[in-house]
Order: structure tokens, then C-alpha cells, then sequence
């Protein structure tokens, strides 16, 4: 029977340490390393833990005294008792703003904004292949930090192509390289004399050899910005295949890491339908003790088709994706069995970390679920509302979300999401969007 927190007699041995005597009374005896092992089908919460108990190569009366301790009052599942504290709030900057594209990145529980995340813009053409082109760019990616642009040069044929030859040029005072990854029967030439520019010449070697037929990637240009430029712009001229002519786009990039206000901005950014945005985040120290035996005893109940918040409250689709500690898209044993390896000390294949989604996807409600889909790096279609954009943080392992910020550090208002539920659910009626996805409940 649960006890006055909700947690049952066969939680409290957990809790307790005393997972051995746990395995032993289930009597479960599972190889994980023989090949054919499986995982238990729709195994109940006891036996979750037995099995869990089990393949880990920890004796029962040596576990971690850190482990067995209980997380700080208040430690119940997802959003027990939760209270949105009026000091310190934050209204986002980006609604007295409508200058360029800006938002706000915030923790999707305590509603605190997050200082450090790393965001960069994406031109979606030089994201996705679009092999309709002859030369066509795929998976740009920017290092906010470092100011580093990186983005594959891909040729896909219509006919046999022996040569490439192109000229790009980056702003002033960045900084150009091209690193092939093209045969030994091809010469590749990256001729970056003058600073902000480089010229590619790319020819078959051996006039006897076939060339190429099939989408082939030619390799990675890299660009450095400039010192403190943050947006990054990459012209593509006299680009032929064959000597054939190729029109080839600008590369557009920005990128910008969000102050102790959870806030960004891109200046030069058109806030236009359709963005593709990239976010990032390294995790902090305190990360340890935000994941914890108490998400992986969540887990097992999502396993095990129990509810995971008290008072049978429904389960939101952020904790679902936190519950993906591996981040395969599917909540399984082996996402409790990681964040119970990482509780205690033990080497573990995930570790907690940070992904981002974008507040208004009216795909989010759907993901409250043991298959909540994998997260894409790429946030492809964010639309910004009056130049605003909103992206959730949520800590992967981090179930019950108890992951807190420095104190002192500020939180959204209530009036925020107040206001963000009433656009979504104009725009979107039939998605489902409700306070509680964000740890909001009626008073």
C-alpha cells in the first residue's frame, strides 16, 4: 500500500537499499549480456525493480549512502504541490521588442530562465537534402561559442560528373578551409589565400576512372566568424559542375547565447514563418542531484502503467521525453536502468543532458506517452509570434522535474503561459495544449 507520499512498500525497499533481498524474493535471474536476451514484456513495477536490482553488480548493503538518501522536501513526483513564486518574474524582452527575432529559453517545470543556452539559426535549405539541385548544402551547423560555421558541399548528378569548381566568400576578416572527402582518383584544390574568401577547383585525376553518378558529399567547408560577429552570411559564386553553370543559395547563419535573462536575439533574422533553430546546453553540476532514484522509480511506473504523478494527474509530454534518458525515442527498462546507474554512481551509456522544443508545437501534447519520439537537434518550423520565440528546456533523467537554478534566478509569471494557452489554443484548437503540460494546476 502506498504511504502517506505516495510511494509503495515495494518503492520504500528500493529507497532503503534494499534491492538484493528485492531480487532475490522475485527470484529473477536475467543475463543481460547472453544474446538472446530480452526484455521483460510488460513487466509490473516489483519485477522492474528486481530486474533492475539484479544486473546491477552492486551488493545490497554496499550502495552509496548518496543513493539511498531522499531528495529534499517536496521530492514527490512531476508537479506535487507545485506553487509558481511571484518574486523574482521575468517578462521576456522579446514583447516590448519586435526588432529582428528574439525569445526566452526556460525550464519547463520550475519555469526559471536558463543562462548559457546556446541557439543558432539554420537555413532549412542547408539543412535537409534537396537533391533537385546539382550542388546542394546539408547539415549546417554553427558553434555559438566558437563562431564556427561547418556545412557539407554535396553534388548530386544528373549525368556523370568528373568536375566541381566554386568560389565562396564569407564576411570580413572570417576565415575559410574545405576538407575533402573525395578518393585518391580525385585532386581536390582549396586555394584560401585572401582572407573571407577560398576558391574549390575539384577534378578527376583518372580520365579512365567513372565519375560520379550518385549524390556524393565532396566534404565539410568550415568558416570562422570574425571576433563577436554574430550573424554569418556564405555567398557561393561561379559554382560550375562540368563546367555547367549551378545557381547555389546564400548560407545564412546566426547564432547567440542567452544571458542571465533566458533571452536571445537575432538582429538580421527576418522572424518569418518556418525557422529552423538548433539549441544546446551544457549540463551544470547540480545535475546529479536532479536525477535521481526517484525519476528511475518513475520510469518504472510509466512501465508498468501506473500513473507517475500523485493525485492521478496526467502525465506531461516533458516528462515523457525526460523519461527517454537515452533519447531513442521509446521510455524502456533501459532508460531505469540508466538513470539508476547514474543515481548511484555506476558507469552508465546516457548521462543527463539538455534538449530543447519549441513551446508552440502542436505535436507536444500528443508525446505524454511511453513512445514520445526522439528530439530532433533541429527545431524545423518555428514560427515566431511577433518576433517571439519560446523554447522549453527539459533535462533528460529529470522526470519529476526537480531540477532547481541558482536562487534569485528569475521565472515566467503566471500571465505567461495564461497568455501562451490562449494563442495555441486559437491556433491550434484540436491539439490538446493544457496548463498542466507545463507543471501548471488550479490553485
Amino acid at each position: 500500500m502506498p504511504d502517506a507520499n505516495g510511494v509503495s512498500t515495494v518503492e520504500a525497499g528500493l529507497l532503503s537499499g534494499d534491492l538484493a533481498l528485492l531480487a532475490d524474493s522475485l527470484d529473477l535471474n536475467l543475463d543481460v549480456d547472453a544474446p538472446s536476451f530480452e526484455w521483460p514484456a510488460a513487466p509490473s513495477l516489483a519485477a522492474s525493480m528486481g530486474w533492475m536490482a539484479r544486473v546491477l553488480p552492486v551488493p545490497g548493503d554496499a550502495w552509496p549512502a548518496r543513493a539511498l538518501a531522499l531528495p529534499a522536501p517536496g521530492w514527490q513526483v512531476a508537479t506535487e504541490g507545485l506553487q509558481v513564486p511571484q518574486q523574482p518574474s521575468a517578462v521576456p524582452e522579446a514583447q516590448a521588442t519586435a526588432v529582428g527575432v528574439q525569445g526566452i529559453a526556460y525550464h519547463w517545470r520550475s519555469h526559471q530562465l536558463l543562462e548559457g543556452v546556446a541557439v543558432q539559426t539554420a537555413d532549412m535549405s542547408a539543412v535537409e537534402p534537396t537533391p533537385s539541385q546539382r550542388l546542394d548544402l546539408r547539415a549546417a551547423s554553427m558553434d555559438a561559442v566558437t563562431g564556427r560555421l561547418a556545412v557539407d558541399v554535396w553534388v548530386n548528378p544528373v549525368a556523370e560528373v568528373k568536375s566541381v569548381d566554386f568560389s565562396v566568400a564569407g564576411p570580413a576578416g572570417s576565415t575559410l578551409a574545405f576538407a575533402s572527402v573525395l578518393g585518391n582518383d580525385w585532386d581536390v584544390l582549396a586555394n584560401a589565400s585572401e582572407p573571407g574568401a577560398l576558391i574549390l577547383a575539384a577534378f578527376q585525376s583518372d580520365l579512365l576512372a567513372a565519375g560520379l553518378t550518385q549524390p556524393t558529399r565532396l566534404g565539410t567547408l568550415q568558416v570562422q566568424a570574425p571576433p563577436g560577429a554574430a550573424d554569418l552570411q556564405v555567398s557561393f559564386t561561379e559554382v560550375l559542375v562540368d563546367a555547367e553553370p549551378v545557381p547555389v543559395a546564400p548560407l545564412a547563419s546566426a547564432h547567440a547565447v542567452s544571458g542571465a535573462g533566458g533571452n536571445f536575439h537575432f538582429a538580421a533574422a527576418a522572424p518569418e514563418a518556418g525557422m529552423a533553430l538548433r539549441a544546446s546546453r551544457e549540463p551544470e553540476a547540480d545535475t546529479v542531484q536532479a536525477v535521481n532514484l526517484q525519476d528511475a522509480v518513475s520510469i518504472l511506473k510509466m512501465i508498468a502503467g501506473q500513473p507517475v504523478n500523485s493525485d492521478s494527474r496526467a502525465l506531461s509530454p516533458y516528462q515523457a521525453l525526460a523519461a527517454d534518458f537515452d533519447g531513442n525515442g521509446a521510455v524502456s527498462l533501459a532508460d531505469a536502468l540508466g538513470v539508476l546507474r547514474h543515481a548511484v554512481g555506476l558507469p552508465a551509456t546516457a548521462a543527463p543532458r539538455w534538449a530543447f522544443v519549441d513551446e508552440a508545437d502542436p505535436g507536444m501534447p500528443s508525446r505524454a506517452a511511453m513512445n514520445p519520439g526522439a528530439v530532433s537537434p533541429t527545431l524545423s518550423g518555428v514560427s515566431p509570434v511577433a518576433g517571439h520565440v519560446g523554447l522549453v528546456g527539459v533535462l533528460r533523467g529529470d522526470v519529476d522535474g526537480s531540477w532547481e537554478a541558482p536562487a534569485g534566478t528569475p521565472r515566467l509569471e503566471p500571465a505567461y503561459f495564461t497568455a501562451l494557452l490562449g494563442r495555441l489554443g486559437a491556433e491550434h484548437p484540436s491539439a490538446g495544449f493544457d496548463a498542466s503540460q507545463w507543471g501548471v494546476y488550479p490553485a
